[in-house]
């Protein structure tokens, strides 16, 4: 498999902020059972779980893994230092992802 389309030019101030944070250890996953709605249609998006301290399992979008989020899965307009409109760009393009391998290689390429 391969991304859906290239990740948007105009996503690249949120793709600065994740790159400047680890890559992740583990690939994401579309094994839960939370949705999304992506050009009018229901996908399970790409996720990382993570079980906290409560014993509550969680589910981490890319921007969520940025140490200043707000929130595992954040809306476009609270990951601190990107532009709502920046953060939906990228987010909606990441929820289009079906590889994971492709998709976490787009935004943290090995070196």
């Amino acid at each position: 498999m391969s991304l859906t389309r290239q990740i948007p030019s105009g996503a690249g101030p949120a793709l600065d902020v994740l790159r400047g944070h680890k890559r992740p250890k583990e690939l994401p996953s579309r094994d839960h059972n939370a949705s999304v709605r992506v050009n009018g249609t229901y996908l399970r998006p790409l996720r990382w779980r993570d079980i906290g301290s409560d014993k509550k399992q969680r589910l981490f979008c890319p921007l969520g893994l940025y140490t200043k989020a707000e929130s595992p899965c954040p809306k476009p307009g609270d990951v601190p230092g990107v532009l709502a409109d920046v953060a939906e760009s990228f987010m909606l393009w990441w929820d289009e992802q079906t590889d994971a391998v492709a998709a976490v290689e787009a935004v943290w390429p090995a070196l």
